[in-house]
């Protein structure tokens, strides 16, 4: 299922760059009780998640899709066209028109090729089409180099894409792709703490969960709090607000030079874009009003540097901005604190070299 965030009856971060490839859908069932016109999709544009709520917007691709034995394999009917593609999906054993009302497909011959369905979720208007994709190169696949004890974990079977809360190992390896396709791209938030030297955090957010990752931390706000500030918290709080991001599915890269000083964050932040290059698709840095100017060149020579120019996006923002700017300030405090914070953040935290 596929849907998106409204504030105040406007859309926040329409899904993007989301690639899934090898994907098999199948025994998405009508459920026969009161839920039973929110079942049985094994593909699903959600319409109206929630009252004052709207669509699902953005754009998502499949390669190599297989859908059988689903009561309805794609579900779309927000979109106000038709469109048509030059290719096909498999469904029920066979390649050959998709039945969705949504959707119109020009049969093609049975081959064996990669073929892709891209989905367009456009707002109140959307158009929803099917095409062929260039097919996503190959991953490395065994071990995670940035997790090495955990292993890639087999997709599950079902018409379900994710779990609700994997394990901090499995998002770890989702990180590094499945076999034969590409890794699944994350959003990377980064703040520092300047106590006993300079340690700067990390914290890598699969792409599909930053939205919800985005509500749990709002919620975690008292009356009249714009933004968690680990430094000004009391114990009880901050023990509940790690216990919230023990449930993400991320993991934290930690950097760490003995003096605070321009050079040495640059070096950080070099090693930051160096090691996320390959599977980042957005960088956010807490904003240091201070070394603006130096940052923002920083960011460009590192971009060019480790070839990510034209795929890596940054964002220098105030923590109010973004809600997962909160998680590397509780992570790199706690982390710094040493003793029971330190143990508390340490299954996902990991150090790396500058």
């Amino acid at each position: 299922m596929f849907q998106t965030d409204y504030v105040g009856g406007q859309r926040l971060f329409p899904i993007a760059d989301t690639v899934l490839t090898n994907i098999s859908i199948s025994g998405a069932r009508k459920s026969g009780d009161a839920f039973d016109a929110r079942s049985g999709f094994g593909i699903w544009a959600n319409e109206l998640p929630e009252p004052g709520e709207g669509p699902a917007a953005g754009t998502a691709t499949f390669n190599n899709l297989t859908l059988t034995n689903n009561a309805v394999d794609i579900r779309n009917t927000t979109t106000t066209s038709r469109s048509s593609a030059t290719d096909d999906v498999e469904q029920n054993g066979h390649r050959g028109p998709n039945p969705s009302a949504a959707v119109s497909l020009r049969k093609t011959p049975l081959v064996h090729r990669p073929v892709g369905c891209r989905i367009h979720f456009q707002g109140t208007l959307l158009p929803q089409g099917i095409s062929k994709s260039t097919p996503a190169p190959p991953a490395q696949t065994g071990l995670s180099e940035s997790a090495p004890n955990c292993p890639e974990l087999p997709r599950p079977a079902g018409p379900t894409l994710k779990e609700t809360r994997p394990s901090v190992c499995k998002a770890r390896a989702l990180q590094s792709g499945p076999p034969g396709g590409r890794a699944m791209p994350v959003h990377v938030f980064v703040d520092e703490n300047k106590s006993r030297g300079l340690t700067l955090a990390a914290a890598h957010v699969p792409a599909d969960e930053v939205a919800v990752n985005r509500k749990a931390l709002r919620s975690l706000l008292l009356p009249g709090q714009e933004r968690l500030h680990f430094n000004n918290e009391t114990h009880a709080r901050r023990q509940r607000i790690i216990e919230v991001i023990k449930g993400f599915h991320l993991m934290v890269d930690l950097y760490r030079a003995d003096t605070d000083t321009l050079a040495a964050r640059h070096l950080c932040l070099q090693g930051i874009v160096r090691d996320i290059a390959p599977t980042a698709e957005r960088l956010v840095i807490e904003r240091d009003e201070s070394i603006l100017a130096q940052d923002r060149r920083l960011l460009h020579e590192a971009r060019d540097r480790f070839g990510c120019f034209d795929t890596l996006r940054w964002d220098l923002l105030v923590p109010k901005a973004d809600p997962l700017l909160w998680v590397p300030d509780a992570v790199v405090w706690s982390w710094v604190r040493g003793g029971r914070w330190r143990q508390a953040v340490a299954p996902f935290c990991q150090l790396r070299q500058v």
